[in-house]
């Protein structure tokens, strides 16, 4: 798949997030309030919109530009001239007249040196002769003539300077670029993990709320001691007002961090944007030297200090040798001839009579060479400086690596203390729980087991996100965050993101560019906080089709999934003539394809303009032509324009014009033509599994022959 058809995936999916009124006047569809967001989408779509990054790309574009202009320095030179002139002498009644041509092609040398070849002819005549003689003299002359440098401005480093200087700043642009992306990739890490991690707390609050409602109905319906009735129910209703400010607060902090993330990505007006997936808990795999050997190896900064580095010892050594005197040796051989016509004159020359060579040494010694000094001495500084600066940013590097595990080291104890107090919270929770069942303890005491699960929980989140985050400052710092994220620059054009993050942003196989929700590769974990029964740790999937409820609905679903329901796999959303290579792999997958009547989804195809006629019936004349020539050809009304003719309507380019070319061979002379239409489409599903680890694995077979599904609960 080449970068186009990828350029444009990724168009449609910000195409159908961001236009809406373009979307809305031509398909009256609007854009989803909600959105299932991945964090591979969103760290997709920050690269494609951030506009420092486009400046940094055009910095590399234009920095590859200069490296062309300065290899022209081996561009052979042509020059061609013509003279024409008279000559009259003193004292004398006569003068001549002649004209010169000449022609020389120019070759600088590596070497610092320079090849000339040139000709020249010409003739002489008399302007005015009293003797009335007539006489004419042609002289042809070919040489080659060669310039070379033997002291100050010999060989090829001093040849080539800005050539290389021009070229370690392309590297450097490339580098630079590259410290941008990373740096963008990694805020959107810290902010789709802080989102995440916020969501989580306002479903606890969700719940935690809704739990103390519960319970307070509860004691209302309750027979017992009205002192003891009234102080309960005067805890149970004061928890209500807590828990309610805190849900209020919580609302807040998700939707300051929603526009954080919108901001990020390049989201515009006031979407949703849902994490579709927790904080990522995998384990880096480098050691602290490994991280460090890394660092020294890919970090950008360190390649950008070790490029200016080279690029000074290379100015350092060409202003050393600018110290020297300038010495030249030059030489030149060649042939010529002169004889009463033009021909005669070529003749000599082929005869190789008139043969003359000159050789011979040029020097010149500045005096002081105060310039040449000053330049050496401010290079050789320069050098020395970006010396110390490399080793002591390899030092400091070495610091953060290790701070860095350090605090990776942390997060992962963190996680486990954090998993183990949930546990906790959640035996102690339910004793108290059984205990305010027999009367033995207080709803205060309930009430504080539950703030202390949730509590628990939340920070059980935040564990998981210090370790996420932690994990991937160590990967920035050195310097693979992109390898590790299978984010790749393409070094020739670094405006181009390569194939395989575009395919993270906008997966091949899927065909819901305007709703912008993608099919899930690795599911969500429920982080749900049901405080009368524990939420369930298996993964809950989420429809590709459908925008996610609210928090509470959502919390009550969590809450209330239980094992032993009917699961399917969602694929998504197919034109006819892309459904029935997904079927058969859906087959050998060992699943039943099972196929329903999906929504109409706007595509970008490639129609063949075959031209426009002012009435039907010469149009239909026309297509008839066509369809003779076995071209899948139709009409389309242009209202009080006419009729316009098409040869056929492409999803591809190549296709569009592989046809073309056919029928243009027929006779016919047709243009492309781009239009965004509204195909129906076929929604694909597979299988039916009776739990929800079965249909993950159903979806991993599937994954396994690159299609992406998403486990969906039936209704």
């Amino acid at each position: 798949m080449n970068i186009q058809t990828l350029s444009r995936g990724i168009s449609w999916l910000l195409f159908g997030l961001l236009s809406l009124g373009a979307v809305s006047a031509a398909h009256g569809n609007e854009v989803p309030e909600t959105v299932n967001l991945s964090l591979k989408t969103a760290m997709a779509m920050a690269i494609r919109n951030n506009l420092d990054l486009r400046v940094d790309a055009l910095d590399s574009s234009m920095a590859a530009a200069d490296v062309q202009r300065n290899r022209g320095i081996y561009d052979p030179a042509l020059n061609l001239s013509a003279n024409h002139g008279q000559n009259f002498y003193a004292s004398e009644t006569y003068g001549t007249k002649g004209t010169t041509a000449n022609l020389s092609l120019t070759q600088y040398l590596p070497s610092g040196g320079s090849l000339s070849a040139s000709t020249q002819t010409g003739y002489t005549m008399p302007a005015s002769d009293p003797s009335g003689a007539d006489w004419t003299d042609w002289y042809t002359s070919a040489g080659i003539t060669f310039v070379q440098p033997l002291l100050k401005n010999f060989g090829r480093e001093t040849m080539e300077l800005n050539i290389a200087l021009a070229a370690n700043a392309h590297e450097d642009s490339v580098e630079r670029f590259r410290l941008s992306v990373i740096d963008t990739v990694y805020s959107v890490i810290k902010a789709y993990n802080r989102l995440y991690t916020l969501r989580q707390v306002l479903e606890s609050r969700e719940m935690a709320l809704s739990s103390a409602r519960q319970l307070l109905d509860k004691l209302k319906q309750q027979d017992g001691s009205a002192e003891r009735q009234d102080v309960e129910l005067a805890n149970t209703e004061y928890a209500i007002s807590q828990r309610l400010k805190d849900l209020v607060n919580a609302e807040r902090r998700v939707k300051d961090q929603e526009a954080k993330l919108r901001y990020l990505v390049g989201v515009q007006g006031t979407t949703n944007l849902i994490p579709a997936y927790p904080p990522s808990g995998e384990e880096p795999l480098e050691t602290t030297e490994q991280a460090i050997s890394l660092a020294l190896e890919k970090q950008s900064t360190l390649k950008q200090l070790r490029l200016d580095l080279k690029a000074s010892e290379l100015q350092e050594r060409v202003a050393k040798r600018r110290l020297r005197p300038d010495l030249s040796v030059n030489g030149s051989v060649g042939f010529r001839g002169i004889e009463d016509h033009f021909s005669d004159s070529l003749k000599q020359i082929g005869d190789g009579k008139g043969q003359w060579w000159s050789a011979g040494l040029q020097l010149s010694v500045p005096l002081g060479n105060t310039v040449a000094k000053s330049d050496y001495k401010r290079s050789e500084l320069r050098t020395r400086q970006l010396k110390n600066r490399l080793t002591a940013a390899e030092w400091k590097l070495r610091d953060y690596i290790e701070a860095d595990m350090r605090s990776l080291m942390s997060a992962r104890v963190q996680r486990q203390v954090a998993d183990k107090s949930v546990k906790i919270a959640e035996q102690r929770l339910e004793k108290y729980r059984k205990s305010l069942a027999r009367k033995a303890s207080k709803v205060q005491d309930l009430l504080n087991a539950e703030n202390d699960l949730i509590y628990a929980r939340n920070s059980q989140t935040d564990a998981l996100e210090d370790f996420a985050n932690a994990a991937a400052l160590l990967w920035k710092d050195a310097g693979v965050l992109l390898e590790r994220k299978n984010i790749l620059v393409n070094i020739s054009q670094p405006e181009q993101l390569t194939a395989e993050t575009e395919r993270l942003a906008y997966p091949v196989n899927s065909t819901l560019p305007l709703t912008a929700q993608i099919p899930a590769t690795t599911p969500r974990v429920a982080a749900g906080l049901a405080l009368t029964q524990r939420a369930p740790q298996s993964p809950v999937a989420r429809s590709a089709d459908k925008p996610l409820p609210s928090p509470v609905n959502q919390a009550a679903r969590v809450a209330s999934a239980v094992e032993g329901s009917m699961y399917t796999l969602k694929i998504g959303a197919y034109a006819s003539s892309e459904l029935a290579e997904t079927r058969k792999k859906v087959k050998i997958a060992g699943l039943e394809p099972l196929v329903s009547v999906g929504p109409k989804q706007p595509r970008l195809v490639i129609r063949l303009n075959a031209g426009d006629y002012q009435n039907q019936q010469t149009a239909q004349e026309e297509l008839r032509k066509l369809r003779a020539a076995n071209a899948a050809g139709f009409i389309l009304k242009r209202g009080r324009a006419g009729y316009r003719l098409y040869a056929g309507s492409y999803f591809s380019q190549d296709s569009a014009l592989k046809e073309k070319q056919r029928l243009a061979a027929l006779g016919a002379d047709l243009m492309l033509e781009e239009a965004r239409v509204l195909l129906p489409t076929s929604l694909l599903t597979a299988g039916q599994f009776s739990s929800h680890e079965a249909a993950l694995a159903g979806a991993a077979k599937l994954e396994s022959l690159g299609i992406q599904a998403v486990v969906q609960k039936n209704s």
